[in-house]
């Protein structure tokens, strides 16, 4: 298992260098990321509404654009450090955990969650590592587990594909498999709900983004994200539409997501192999936690975010086996020698994933280095 480290200073180490990594990814939000504070349910009943709703309560009724980074950097600021001390306090206080540590708060998945500054991701993120923390299996802590997710799926739908699918793994290999599904069911029930109830776009998106538009005091509301929020009849396409034409997602389509899938297939093998001592059924559960965010993009096409999200999800689920299984904690040592710690830990640097929020430097790294080659350089 490799010499002792204290696991205090072994957090402070892991929350040091994510204070690194933040200060080099987070940028200016984009206007669909503000443009998501500004929505609440004065203007109807509408998908990802709540947090808007929260912050008119809090008395503000309309947001500058110096209020809107604030709001999107600590977002994103506090989703990343509640993943890091998720991890730092779960991962084994040996020297393997903390270059596990390492691999994970040095990623090139969490550098997109941190690139994509600003989206609900962060807020999803802080209440699932919340859920994560109530002890126990019983009745009050699976409801409590089950009321966060619904926050969750009222914030964003995105909420039930992703990170409930997480919680609901953790009372499953705590023993809680009559419970596990819960957390899925009622954040997708949430969800659906208020897709039914959503109103649709012929009937409110101009009333909606005429109000939303005067709640932008000095930047401007994007209208595609207030698109976004509302539900289209049969035979009207949202402009949003557009996007799964684009040559971004053309591109992330076949260069992103076969390098997601691989480095996913390659964590996951790592993580069958850890846990070749349980159950079958346990095995699959940890295999749909770890590709369960890759089903929202059935519905989706922000590529790189959601597998990036996937491959978090991973590092968060083996976080949760060492702490749950002894065996698992012991093995860690055996699976992930100095070398392989070597290898995650020079992918990080090699692979940059596209944020939704562009950094500089994106095209001098794997894959979009790749967009100076062949068809996407226009050489035939």
């Amino acid at each position: 298992m490799g010499a002792e480290v204290d696991r205090s200073r072994m957090t402070v180490v892991l929350l040091g260098v994510y204070a690194c990594m933040a200060l080099a990814k987070i940028k200016p939000p984009n206007e669909w990321a503000q443009t998501h504070y500004l929505f609440s349910y004065d203007l109807g009943i509408t998908r990802r509404a709540f947090f808007g709703e929260i912050l008119q309560q809090l008395g503000f009724a309309g947001l500058t654009d110096a209020q809107a980074h604030v709001i999107a950097i600590a977002l994103s600021v506090l989703g990343g450090v509640a993943f890091t001390l998720w991890i730092a306090r779960n991962i084994p206080a040996n020297v393997t955990g903390l270059g596990l540590g390492l691999v994970a708060v040095t990623s090139f998945a969490l550098a997109t969650f941190l690139g994509n500054t600003g989206y609900l991701d962060g807020l999803l993120m802080l209440l699932a590592v919340g859920a994560l923390w109530i002890p126990g299996k019983g009745i009050g802590a699976v409801a409590v587990k089950c009321l966060l997710c619904c926050v969750g799926a009222l914030i964003h739908e995105a909420m039930a594909g992703t990170l409930a699918v997480l919680v609901a793994g953790q009372l499953w290999l705590q023993g809680a498999r009559f419970a596990a599904p819960l957390p899925v069911i009622a954040a997708g029930g949430v969800a659906a709900v208020l897709t039914l109830w959503t109103p649709f776009a012929d009937e409110a998106l101009a009333r909606i983004a005429a109000e939303v538009d005067t709640r932008a005091l000095d930047f401007n509301a994007r209208f595609i994200a207030i698109e976004a929020v509302v539900v289209f009849r049969d035979g009207d396409i949202p402009r949003y539409a557009a996007g799964w034409e684009d040559v971004t997602y053309v591109f992330e389509k076949s260069w992103v997501l076969p390098v997601a899938l691989i480095y996913i297939g390659v964590l996951l093998r790592w993580l069958l192999s850890l846990t070749d001592h349980r159950a079958a059924l346990d095995r699959l559960v940890i295999a749909l936690v770890v590709i369960g965010p890759l089903g929202v993009l059935l519905i989706a096409y922000d590529l790189s975010r959601f597998s990036a999200l996937a491959i978090l999800q991973t590092y968060m689920i083996l976080a949760l086996l060492c702490r749950l299984d002894t065996r698992v904690k012991e093995r860690c040592a055996e699976i992930f020698a100095p070398l392989v710690l070597l290898g995650l830990l020079t992918a990080n640097a090699l692979i940059a994933f596209p944020t939704l929020n562009p950094l500089p430097n994106y095209y001098d790294r794997l894959p979009g280095a790749l967009l100076d080659f062949g068809e996407w350089s226009g050489d035939k």
